[in-house]
């Protein structure tokens, strides 16, 4: 049986959300923003949902290709990854796609990843390209990758990990290095799907099974175990000023979709620290701002209906 299936009570009991996907639909790549669902198929394109998957619609109108093999969100913008086709953009939710693969190679996106003005595909055989245009042209970012099969990714703030046939690699410069990260992974383990969910980090393998590790053995983003907060809290960061690195704290006070942002004084995000589902704990995330130059910044947290903003200073 294919197609697509929801639960409501984590995985105890599932239903089919099929009113719409006519046919025999298999679904390879999701992207979900509040209650709109985008569903890549294996021959049919894209489908959307904008009721939780209680019905859909095709939304194929420029795609060339079918085989959808990757999706992901970037704000308004959705970028899909195909079979044989490299990426398709699409700038209004999915009515209209152009092509958006300057520098890919006609090979299989087996992944997407979205960073703040980065874009991060996988490739099978080819590593990681990313692009910081909008998909308008792409570089390969392979240095220290462990595998060029990448068939995974994931993000963590800033982080960006990789999974391929050799386990997981990691990135804290946006693809400038990569580092492999597979202390407790079997030797040789082919990675299929990567997740981050709270405070860890998830793997999905061919033979072996679902793994996890905390994130804060990996990366800077850790969350502090100690007693859980009562409100949510933003933190003035530490140093401020500061050059060129500084570290930003806060709480959480229930689960909640997270997310922390750096703006210059016009108002444009020049960088997306965390956007992901966080439980409720007292975190601690570092900005790294060596390309930015010197001036007044902004951090805002965002989290369910709290909303808080501080001002910070990078002097170089």
């Amino acid at each position: 049986m294919s197609g697509l299936f929801l639960s409501t009570n984590n995985g105890t009991n599932w239903k089919t959300l099929s009113n719409g996907l006519s046919g025999d639909y298999i679904i390879y790549s999701l992207a979900v923003k509040g209650t709109d669902v985008f569903a890549g198929t294996w021959g049919n394109g894209i489908q959307l949902s904008t009721n939780n998957g209680l019905s859909w619609i095709t939304i194929n109108n420029g795609l060339t290709e079918k085989f959808i093999s990757a999706l992901a969100l970037s704000e308004n913008n959705i970028f899909a990854g195909t079979s044989d086709s490299g990426v398709f953009l699409s700038t209004n939710y999915g009515a209209n796609w152009t092509k958006a693969d300057n520098g890919l190679p006609n090979i299989r996106i087996s992944a997407i990843a979205v960073s703040g003005n980065n874009i991060f595909v996988g490739t099978e055989g080819f590593g990681v390209f990313r692009s910081t245009d909008n998909g308008t042209n792409w570089v390969d970012i392979n240095n220290g990758l462990s595998n060029a099969m990448v068939e995974a990714l994931t993000r963590s703030g800033t982080n960006i990990f990789a999974g391929s046939y050799g386990g997981v690699c990691l990135t804290t410069n946006y693809g400038t290095t990569w580092i492999p990260v597979n202390d407790g992974l079997y030797e040789n383990i082919y990675i299929w799907s990567l997740a981050v969910d709270g405070s860890y980090i998830y793997v999905g393998t061919d033979t072996t099974g679902i793994w996890r590790r905390p994130l804060s053995e990996l990366v800077g983003i850790t969350k502090e175990n100690a007693e859980l907060p009562k409100q949510f809290v933003l933190s003035q960061n530490y140093p401020n000023p500061f050059n060129p690195s500084t570290v930003i704290n806060y709480h959480v006070s229930a689960n909640s979709h997270v997310t922390l942002k750096i703006y210059n004084l016009l108002g444009v995000v020049v960088r997306t620290l965390v956007d992901e589902r966080q439980s409720p704990g007292n975190y601690s995330s570092p900005f790294e701002a060596k390309d930015l130059p010197s001036g007044i910044y902004f951090y805002k947290l965002e989290a369910g209906q709290f909303t808080q903003v501080k001002k910070m200073i990078l002097v170089k």
